[in-house]
């Protein structure tokens, strides 16, 4: 089994690896979903997102640490519990929000997930649902945000409903080396790995089911934090705000493997093998860690 989880999914669910995982009490209280894509998890709290940035290497000592290969890890168990993770933890708080967010996941897979943790039944979560994309409503009054997959990507919309004030929108960040803008509508955080850019930011209306652009970039204030200055628009229909066509960060490939599969008298399909646990971060900024199985 896992070191964290067994896992259970439907046949059809097996290859189909972007979704966002709920949370039934397997992760502390604050977290309402999570994700993994690209070398990164991503943790969508009460409070807004906290991104783990991280790769794999050798365990092999401190003179001669070396990065691992998606080949060498893919499928090898001893070297999976022989490898450590290494990454950075960026937290990204929004301020001011209403306490008690309604998070919503749509697009429900078939599949789900079991979490056994440990002995204590307690903290077994069955049937946690998959999904393609998550709502969380009213963070602040009158704006919801979207969180959802675009091909590889990981993409969130502020969906700010009419006559709601945009200006309520701000971002802090913690666990970063660095947060600068580079130019209108980019937002680069500096890790241990290199900038980590967040591209592409569009505000518009729709009128009739065609986008209607508005002026938009990004805004930071002497603290460092980060908000949003648009232009003119129909305060009595929604605005979209979209700040993320993802990040220019690729990370390496998660570390699993599987050592066997079944099908149960339904015909699910029940994996077990060894992962490397997704736990929520609770200290941002850089860190190393060691993966042992004793």
């Amino acid at each position: 089994m896992p070191p964290e989880a067994g896992v259970k999914m439907k046949a059809n669910a097996i290859n189909d690896k972007q979704y966002f995982v709920e949370n039934k009490g397997q992760w502390p209280r604050e977290v309402l979903f999570m994700t993994r894509i690209a070398g990164v998890d991503v943790w969508i709290t009460d409070r807004g997102v906290v991104y783990n940035f991280n790769k794999m290497r050798e365990k092999t000592g401190k003179e001669t640490k070396k990065k691992m290969t998606h080949a060498q890890l893919k499928g090898d168990r001893e070297q999976i519990e022989n490898s450590e993770r290494y990454g950075q933890v960026v937290k990204m708080t929004l301020q001011g929000i209403i306490p008690g967010s309604s998070p919503e996941g749509k697009e429900k897979s078939t599949g789900y997930y079991n979490y056994f943790l440990g002995n204590d039944p307690s903290k077994w979560a069955d049937h946690v649902g998959l999904y393609k994309e998550v709502f969380v409503k009213n963070i602040y009054k009158g704006i919801d945000v979207r969180y959802y997959f675009d091909q590889r990507s990981i993409r969130y919309d502020y969906v700010v409903q009419a006559g709601a004030d945009v200006k309520n929108i701000k971002m802090n960040f913690e666990g970063t080396d660095k947060i600068s803008l580079n130019g209108p509508d980019e937002l680069v955080m500096l890790t241990r790995f290199g900038e980590v850019k967040q591209m592409g930011l569009q505000a518009y209306q729709k009128n009739n089911e065609q986008k209607q652009n508005v002026t938009s970039r990004f805004k930071q204030d002497a603290n460092g934090s980060i908000s949003f200055d648009v232009g003119i628009y129909d305060k009595t229909r929604p605005l979209i705000i979209d700040p993320l066509i993802y990040s220019t960060f690729i990370g390496g490939a998660d570390s699993e493997s599987s050592s066997g599969i079944a099908l149960d008298g339904s015909g699910n399909a029940i994996i077990t093998g060894a992962v490397l646990s997704p736990n929520f971060p609770t200290t941002p900024g850089s860190y190393d860690e060691t993966h042992n199985s004793q």
